[in-house]
């Protein structure tokens, strides 16, 4: 599965990840985001689609949470504390 990663980090700060998932033949794509910025996910994954396809597997690791306990799938962007 080729891999992409986003992060406020640096690439340099990636640089041994990405190669590791490349030394297993895999693509590995990496774009410094930050994921407060919400208008921006899109263009993210326009991205990440025309350099590695379909995206069927997403790991959220942001670090963001909910101003009220609920279901994550109910959050709406009002309640996100990033």
């Amino acid at each position: 599965m080729d891999v992409a990663i986003a992060s406020i980090e640096r690439e340099e700060d990636a640089a041994a990840t990405l190669d590791a998932i490349r030394r297993t033949g895999r693509k590995a794509l990496y774009r410094q985001f930050d994921v407060s910025h919400v208008d921006e996910h899109r263009r993210l994954l326009e991205q990440i689609r025309a350099e590695l396809g379909s995206v069927t597997c997403l790991v959220n690791n942001a670090g963001v949470t909910s101003s009220r306990r609920g279901d994550i799938l109910d959050l709406s962007l009002e309640r996100v504390v990033f």
